[in-house]
């Protein structure tokens, strides 16, 4: 679960069903929105962000993992390049409107600037950091605009250097930030989060 204050100093909280509710500052509870999620293991809906200019554009930020196509159940442990393509979800850092009413506004808007310009071919537009392999808190610095990611870097299994490691990474720009899978042979990145090499954007 994840919360946010509001300028009236109500409490909008998250399920990792995907359920958003409001608690105003008497203490009652509502259900103010219900977000399609892929639920499985760590995933879901796992954050929420108020904007800095909430009080004139009602923005909030959602973090979460859209269903898409991704079968039940854990990652296959070993295949082919194809049965890996099985399980290549996304997680998701969507704006939403908060109406008048307090309910969340079911569609979003993306903002100029990210990775991937409309229309490109095999991307999609919403795309702002990728090469991120287990991201799992999201933090911005409100005076600089940096955002820093907490994530987690491939299972070790035994005692190692290179794996099992839990990085925060700061994310400056739109880039590809390093991991290109999610299994053994991840890549290695920067754990400051620069994108590598040719990979700038």
């Amino acid at each position: 679960m994840a919360l946010a204050v509001l300028p009236d100093r109500s409490v909008i909280h998250t399920a990792r069903n995907g359920t958003v509710r409001r608690t105003d500052a008497a203490g009652n509870i509502s259900v103010i929105g219900n977000i399609p999620v892929y639920p499985h293991d760590e995933e879901g809906l796992r954050g929420v962000g108020v904007a800095p200019g909430f009080a004139s554009n009602r923005f909030v930020y959602l973090y979460y993992a859209p269903p898409l196509s991704t079968p039940a159940g854990d990652a296959p442990a070993s295949g082919t390049a194809a049965t890996w393509a099985t399980g290549q979800g996304v997680n998701r850092l969507s704006r939403f409107t908060l109406n008048a009413n307090h309910t969340v506004n079911g569609t979003y808007s993306i903002p100029a600037g990210n990775l991937f310009a409309p229309g490109t071919p095999n991307t999609r537009p919403e795309s702002y950091a990728m090469g991120l392999r287990n991201p799992f808190r999201i933090g911005v610095d409100k005076v600089t605009g940096v955002v820093y990611v907490g994530d987690y870097g491939p299972d070790a299994g035994t005692p190692s250097a290179t794996r099992g490691q839990v990085e925060f990474n700061r994310v400056t720009s739109a880039g590809n930030y390093g991991s290109t899978r999610t299994g053994s042979a991840t890549p290695p990145r920067s754990r400051h989060g620069r994108p590598r090499g040719d990979e700038d954007a």
